[in-house]
């Protein structure tokens, strides 16, 4: 009965509980635009900045609330956010009056932003991605740079492919290979080991490309109202370097988000259209049949320049964004709301590790229960924000449970979510870190 009624308040009957719905989940301490959402190591999330503003807050997915910390140390308004190996956050860029040459770190121990070094110049900042090395790459409007976290310090690459070229945005996706993809002003690869920017000369054009990296290693670009008449979807291949057309979508959204979701498929929401304005619709790539369709249940709230974020439970987080334009003004509402996908809802298989920090040589042990008895499974994460799968890992025995064990090679230091899927059900994810440790680190 007590479940019942929560369902209820929540605006669900028990019939909508096997299909995908939004949710409304609370609200935000402030209304924010443009603002950065990064998944902790702990499952919570660090909302930060967004026009005009400097403050910060956690989103407690166990509890449900939102609860303010410590601000930022400037104003930052569209800025890149990472989560660093030590479970830090990097903030740069996104400039307040005037752009800063400073970027900072959040310490989710202390609850608290500090400075850390300066980039070779006043800049602001469009995109940054986590290396498999723990330095964060950082790709201005001037310069592109180095960020090491153990040093605190910037090192300086060269002139960013977006000098003289303030008009365009570039997005940055770390691919399974360690190199870096970089779009938006034409694409082009960096190589961490040689610390060198390749143009890959395409003339492949989707518009504004917001991507998504997803589990078989591929990128989807979901088209955008630039052309406006342009419905198609993109996707690269990492393998030949190439871009192809992908899938109809029902409609162009400029300032969409694109998740990926834990059983493969890439959930498109909000968003602008340049005739209809803001958008609550959504729509879903599947990449089993190469289709997107429209889904029936929509956002709470019509949004776009909004962030979604992932949860450790396979839900996704929606916050902020602009909710009501006019002539002259941007709103945003504190509503915050969260996708339900129908992976996660009734028995799901559970995932436990008998730990989540590791070093290489360590061995491990894995255990899953509450499985269907002698059913495929197919294992999945994340490593530092890259995609992987293995789509028949093993199969569960009869008892519905399954164990497993190894140990970790030298090629396996990172950050990893890991979660397993059986009948169309995913479980949980787990945090596990590997290191290299010398022998007081262990």
């Amino acid at each position: 009965m007590r479940w019942c009624l929560f369902f209820l308040l929540l605006g669900l009957t028990v019939a909508d509980l096997q299909a995908q719905v939004f949710v409304p989940i609370g609200h935000m301490t402030r209304s924010r635009i443009g603002h950065s959402a990064t998944l902790l190591q702990d499952g919570r999330v660090l909302i930060a900045g967004g026009e005009p503003t400097g403050s910060a807050e956690i989103f407690d997915p166990d509890s449900g609330t939102f609860s303010e910390t410590g601000a930022m140390t400037s104003p930052r308004f569209v800025h890149p956010a990472v989560l660093l190996l030590d479970g830090r956050v990097f903030v740069a860029g996104g400039c307040g009056e005037p752009c800063s040459i400073n970027a900072e770190i959040y310490d989710p121990a202390t609850g608290t932003f500090t400075p850390t070094g300066n980039m070779s110049v006043a800049q602001d900042v469009s995109a940054a991605v986590l290396l498999r090395n723990g330095k964060v790459l950082v790709v201005g409007y001037l310069t592109a740079e180095l960020f090491d976290p153990a040093s605190g310090r910037f090192e300086y690459l060269g002139h960013s492919m977006l000098y003289g070229n303030s008009q365009f945005v570039i997005t940055a996706t770390l691919l399974s290979n360690g190199t870096v993809l970089l779009y938006g002003y034409g694409p082009w690869i960096f190589d961490p080991t040689t610390k060198q920017f390749r143009d890959l000369k395409s003339d492949w054009d989707s518009g504004l490309p917001p991507p998504t990296a997803m589990l078989g290693g591929s990128v989807l670009f979901r088209a955008t109202s630039a052309p406006y008449n342009d419905h198609n979807s993109g996707l690269y291949d990492p393998a030949t370097e190439t871009f192809n057309y992908g899938p109809l979508t029902n409609m162009p959204r400029e300032y969409a988000t694109g998740t990926l979701l834990q059983d493969g498929r890439v959930l498109l929401a909000g968003g602008f259209h340049v005739i209809r304005g803001l958008l609550g619709s959504a729509e879903m790539y599947d990449p089993a049949t190469g289709r997107i369709t429209q889904l029936a249940a929509s956002m709470r709230l019509n949004r776009d320049t909004h962030r979604a974020t992932r949860l450790r439970d396979g839900r996704v987080l929606i916050t902020g964004g602009r909710t009501i334009l006019t002539n002259s003004l941007s709103i945003s509402d504190t509503l915050a709301e969260v996708f339900v996908p129908e992976t996660t809802q009734g028995i799901v298989p559970r995932l436990a590790l008998d730990r989540t920090r590791y070093c290489v040589g360590d061995s491990w042990r894995l255990q899953a229960d509450t499985v269907p008895p002698d059913t495929a499974i197919q294992i999945s994460g994340t490593w530092d924000e890259t995609p992987w799968t293995i789509p028949n890992w093993t199969t569960s025995g009869q008892d519905g449970t399954v164990v497993a064990s190894g140990e970790f090679g030298p090629d396996t230091v990172g950050d990893y979510q890991v979660w397993i899927q059986a009948r169309g059900k995913v479980s949980k994810s787990v945090f596990v870190s590997i290191r290299n440790c010398s022998g007081g680190d262990r």
